[in-house]
């Protein structure tokens, strides 16, 4: 099995989660809270191009998306994995320009740690 990453859905997370930042501001707020991020490889990204290894890592952490959640293999049958309803909920709350992006971000995480007490209990 060949994995690769799903840089559409990374570009459209990034995107979401950077709201009305600038890239400048989204790039060092990455870098303040996660590790270094330079502003070429955030436009990179959401260009969809692939960042090397340790970048990707800080997206994931960026993001509080599991790395797992960005993979997919391609000669499997189902090419990439479909989205749980919780990062739905999530991308779609990250993404919608009237929230506040801090906001949208705190309902994303609230909304996400839900469903997993769910899954948890089921």
């Amino acid at each position: 099995m060949l994995y690769q990453v799903d840089t559409a859905r990374l570009a459209s997370l990034v995107r979401a989660k950077r709201g009305g930042q600038t890239l400048r501001e989204a790039a060092e707020e990455i870098t303040k809270t996660v590790g270094p991020v330079s502003v070429g490889t955030l436009l990179r990204v959401e260009q969809q191009r692939m960042p090397d290894l340790p970048v990707f890592l800080h997206f994931c952490n960026w993001l509080n998306v599991s790395p797992a959640r960005l993979l997919y293999c391609p000669s499997s049958p189902a090419a990439a994995p479909a989205e749980s309803t919780a990062a739905t909920v999530a991308r779609l709350l990250r993404s919608d320009s009237r929230l506040e992006p801090a906001m949208a971000n705190v309902l994303a995480i609230m909304v996400e740690a839900t469903y997993t007490q769910l899954a948890t209990h089921e």
